[in-house]
């Protein structure tokens, strides 16, 4: 039993929370004092590791501590920082915690301007059992962003049903990856209605350039191959 005692006050010892924040200690000796403070749940280890999340060094044991006290309120609040690489692993942290009142917060991050940070809410959603996010990522799903095409990924691998209609308007849009995502996302969960749409771009033969994607050298994408490839997925279904 004194061991436990002696464990449960060197967790409290005042010295390893000065030893955190001691810029003349290294990586090492600082995630030492960080990691003796797993388990210490006290409001005032729990907002040092709060401040710990903007220094590099400690960043991943910082969240660790708070992720396994399921200080929530902390990464809540570490999603409006400024700097990007605290916001982003505080959604990660809330994607592993999985509350259900962190799911507005997170689909709010999912819209944040640094692409990291947005795409990591995305994922943080992605975690969340069952159909919890599915309004979230639904929501996501219509902005034609990269976040928004990560949550019609999640989503299709979850065979979510109201992702037919976001495709049908996504195969109106000028720009390829929105059509080629909804034709996708048909060849998945479309129905013979989407047949006529899909035949007729698999009969003009359509191909795509890199250039024309947008991105460097990638090999060209024959919009019309992929669109047949739909149709026969969907009509396999119908038989």
């Amino acid at each position: 039993m004194i061991p436990l005692l002696l464990l449960a006050s060197a967790l409290q010892t005042p010295g390893n929370l000065e030893r955190l924040f001691d810029e003349k200690l290294n990586a090492t000796q600082r995630n030492d004092a960080c990691f003796a403070l797993n388990g210490a749940h006290d409001a005032q280890t729990l907002q040092s590791m709060r401040r710990l999340l903007a220094h590099e060094k400690v960043r991943a044991c910082a969240a660790r501590n708070l992720r396994d006290a399921r200080a929530i309120g902390h990464f809540h609040d570490a999603l409006q920082d400024e700097n990007p690489d605290v916001r982003a692993v505080a959604a990660d942290m809330l994607g592993f915690l999985a509350a259900p009142e962190s799911l507005p917060r997170l689909a709010e991050a999912a819209r944040d301007t640094n692409l990291v940070v947005a795409t990591g809410a995305v994922q943080a959603l992605g975690q969340y059992p069952g159909s919890a996010a599915t309004p979230h990522l639904l929501d996501l799903a219509k902005t034609r962003t990269s976040a928004g095409f990560l949550a019609i990924e999640i989503a299709l691998r979850n065979r979510t049903p109201e992702l037919a209609p976001i495709a049908r308007r996504l195969l109106q849009q000028p720009d390829v990856a929105s059509r080629l995502m909804a034709i996708r996302i048909l060849a998945e969960l479309g129905s013979a209605a989407d047949l006529d749409p899909l035949r007729a771009i698999a009969a003009t033969d359509e191909e795509i350039s890199a250039g024309a994607r947008g991105f460097g050298f990638l090999p060209a994408i024959n919009l019309a191959r992929v669109a047949r490839g739909a149709v026969g997925q969907i009509e396999a279904r119908l038989r």
